[in-house]
């Protein structure tokens, strides 16, 4: 997604780009389930509030989503102010809405929200190995997080054949910068995503392939 485009020169254009994810949005009205690509980042908060009344203390909810999606009529009605959803197991509520400052793109806040109502719709983030069935794939986590090592297997080792790890689309270091990997005796692979920031990489092993996704840390 770009962000922010100046057109200074004829030739071409500067601005922003954020990675998106291909999330999946179920409408509580029709339980019909939508494929929406959007940018998020978040929570990014360090710390718990809390309010003091009649000598107790209550944690209040504050953790927070900046979302980008396309401006499409659709994802206003999804993404409605005061709109409740899921998303990562925890619930939240549209704050604000900013389908303005930027051309053909919608920017929403969303704060943790513990009332959970009945017309809540949820977000999932697509598996991009979803489609592949198990039994004949590479087996293991399709979603890890930094510094944890992970261990992949193949049903079927064959002859002559080694694991390869590519980078992601949105990855632009080398992947030896950013992934430390290990074959085992029994033919598994252990890997470990070194870096402190999210991405994506491929793992192949001959003409099967699992793409990995690396969340944020936080």
């Amino acid at each position: 997604m770009i962000l922010k485009t100046e057109l200074t020169e004829l030739a071409y254009l500067r601005g922003n780009i954020r990675r998106c994810q291909l999330i999946e949005a179920t409408d509580p009205d029709t339980a019909e389930i939508l494929q929406i690509w959007a940018s998020i980042r978040g929570p990014v908060e360090t710390k718990i509030t809390n309010i003091q009344k009649g000598g107790l203390v209550v944690d209040t909810p504050n953790l927070s989503l900046d979302i980008y999606l396309k401006n499409s009529e659709q994802n206003k009605q999804i993404f409605a102010r005061y709109k409740n959803f899921e998303f990562m197991n925890r619930f939240w509520e549209v704050q604000a809405i900013d389908d303005i400052s930027t051309p053909n793109i919608i920017q929403l806040s969303a704060l943790e929200n513990f009332d959970c109502k009945n017309e809540d719709f949820s977000l999932t983030v697509v598996d991009p190995n979803k489609d592949i069935p198990e039994s004949i794939a590479i087996s293991g986590e399709t979603f890890i997080k930094p510094l944890t090592s992970v261990t992949y297997h193949i049903n079927s080792l064959i002859n002559d054949v080694h694991w390869l790890i590519t980078p992601g689309a949105s990855l632009n270091k080398d992947i030896e910068d950013v992934v430390e990997s290990h074959v085992l005796d029994n033919g598994d692979i252990t890997i470990k995503w070194t870096s402190l920031i999210s991405g994506s990489f491929v793992l192949h092993y001959g003409e099967y392939n699992k793409t990995i996704i690396v969340e944020s840390l936080f």
